[in-house]
Parts: structure tokens; sequence; C-alpha cells
């Protein structure tokens, strides 16, 4: 460079790396509140399956032991009342929070199993679909809908019907 100090020289040569290093550490600080936030959401939701998973595990143990019979019935209606209560509470929040593997798979559970469960629901299909679009808008929040998230975990949405078997216990009715 002709004519400047060699301070300056020195300076404007600098320059590239230093720009350089700036944008290096912008992109590491915002990559690391990305993960960390990624982090937080994944020990939420994991809290949150696990609460639901322990509810229908101990829904199960019951529904077992009054399938199995041989219990006075006060006894199987009370541990009946109580596998309702637990199961119901646990599906919901099975339907809202778990992985779409793991929706798919009690849907056709209950679908295959539980034949009261076959009936179309009481309510018109719009109202259900109302309904349902404010769980999977739930879902997109928990889970994420952009690129990144999508990359790293594959879609998450649950097909409607499925949400509604998983929490009103019933089939979306036809058109």
């Amino acid at each position: 460079m002709p004519n400047l100090p060699s301070w300056m020289s020195t300076a404007i040569s600098a320059l590239p790396s230093l720009i350089s290093a700036f944008i290096g550490g912008a992109i590491v600080a915002v990559s690391n509140q990305f993960f960390a936030v990624q982090l937080e959401q994944e020990k939420t939701l994991l809290e949150l399956r696990r609460s639901a998973y322990a509810n229908f595990f101990r829904g199960q143990t019951l529904f077992q032991r009054v399938e199995q019979g041989g219990l006075p019935k006060e006894e199987s209606d009370r541990l009946w009342a109580e596998y309702n209560s637990l199961v119901r509470e646990a599906r919901f929040d099975i339907a809202v929070y778990s992985s779409k593997p793991i929706v798919d798979a009690m849907s056709n559970y209950f679908r295959e199993y539980f034949p009261d469960e076959r009936k179309n629901c009481s309510s018109s299909r719009r109202k259900m679909m109302d309904d349902i679009n404010i769980y999977q808008q739930m879902r997109r929040e928990l889970f994420g809908d952009n690129i990144i998230q999508k990359i790293l975990r594959g879609s998450e949405k649950v097909d409607d019907d499925r949400m509604v078997l998983m929490i009103h216990h019933c089939l979306l009715p036809p058109n």
C-alpha cells in the first residue's frame, strides 16, 4: 500500500481477520443460545412425558388387576374408576407432549382393543377439527416448526383422527 504509514497498512491488512472473528463470534453466540433453548425445551418435554407415562403405566396396572378378576365388585369398580381417571389424563398429555410414533402406537392400541372408541364423536366434525387444531398448534409450538428442528427430529405432526381418538376417545365424524 503506497504512501501509508506502516501502522495503518498493518491495521488495514488485519481488518479482514477482525471482521471474520467478529462474525464467527456472533455465529457461535447465536447457535449457543439456540441450542440452550432447545435443551431446555427437551428437558421440559421429558418431564411432562415422564409424568404422563407414569400415569399411563399405573392405569394399565389397575386395568390388568381388574381384568384378572376375583376382586369384590366395590374394589373392581373403584380400580376401574381410578384406571379411567389416570389413563384419560395420560392420553391427553401423551397426545400433546409425546413424539408422533408414541401417539400413533397408542391410538392404534385403543382403536384395536377398545370397541367403544370406534364410535363417531357426537359433536360435529367442524367442532372436533376446531378443537383438535388447538392441540395441533400446541404440539407445533412445543416441538418447533422450523427447518432445523424438522431435520433434527422429523415431522411431529400427528394425524387429526389420531388426536381425536387420543383426546376425546371417539372417531372423527365423517364430512
